[in-house]
């Protein structure tokens, strides 16, 4: 085998001087994409391989590995924007402020000390309770 063979490019049928010129040449030919989570060479566009297996951040538009990393993006970059106990993204301030008001962020303002209490919905606990109804932590819940 010719020694300019082994520093060959089949897809692109090109021959280089040394490894190095064919690594420059993995990393900038367009028909060679390698994605730098994976760190394999991605069949078809990095943009269709990314969409298939990483995250992209809704706002800015940046690509991340994975969900965790997308998250902490969320926290450092668009905090304003994040409500981390429920993980999402909102599309401006207006949004949030209603999310951050809803139900899913307001405390249970009583809770039932009876036994059977965790029996029935939240709706019918306080007509159900044959307990006196207590005042209950935000935090403990």
């Amino acid at each position: 085998m010719d020694s300019a063979r082994h520093h060959y490019c089949a897809p692109c049928d090109r021959d280089f001087k040394n490894e190095a010129a064919k690594q420059q040449h993995l990393r900038h030919s367009e028909r060679h994409m390698i994605c730098r989570w994976c760190r394999t060479e991605v069949a078809g566009t990095l943009r269709a391989h990314n969409q298939n297996y990483h995250e992209q951040c809704a706002r800015c538009k940046k690509w991340f590995d994975d969900l965790p990393d997308l998250h902490k993006h969320y926290q450092s970059e668009h905090d304003d924007l994040y409500c981390a106990p429920c993980q999402r993204l909102f599309q401006n301030h207006n949004s949030i402020l209603i999310h951050l008001e809803s139900s899913a962020h307001l405390p249970k303002k009583f809770g039932c000390t009876g036994e059977d209490a965790g029996e029935v919905s939240s709706a019918n606990r306080l007509s159900f309770c044959t307990w006196k109804p207590v005042l209950v932590d935000l935090y403990l819940t």
